[in-house]
């Protein structure tokens, strides 16, 4: 499985990616939203994408509404992951997201939600 994973900050980014590495993921790890998206362009063979949603210039959740407009990746499985839930993030659960998961990440946790494909 081929995870995206969209984390602005480096040092959870790198841990991230290193723990999903030795459970035998890919990974392809960048810092925003936008990133995300020219990833996406280059990686035609993700199965999943985890994001944080708050981190400046393009946040998950601007993230999140452009997959959702585009055919091509409005059907990969996104995975909400972050720091500061405040509520707002329930409503994308009504939009299709998969999964909420608080920081720090439990990460059989994790797991277990993106292995339900």
């Amino acid at each position: 499985m081929k995870i995206l994973l969209v984390e602005d900050e480096e040092v959870l980014r790198e841990l991230y990616t290193q723990s999903f590495l030795k459970e035998g993921y890919e990974v392809v790890a960048v810092s925003d939203g936008k990133e995300a998206i020219k990833a996406l362009r280059a990686n035609e063979d993700i199965d999943c994408i985890l994001s944080d949603m708050k981190m400046p210039f393009y946040d998950g959740f601007w993230l999140f509404n452009q997959l959702q407009r585009n055919s091509k990746y409005s059907g990969i499985p996104f995975h909400i992951i972050s720091g500061y839930l405040d509520g707002s993030e329930k409503v994308m659960l009504k939009k299709g997201v998969k999964s909420i998961h608080a920081k720090p990440l439990i990460l059989e946790d994790v797991i277990e939600s993106i292995s339900v494909l």
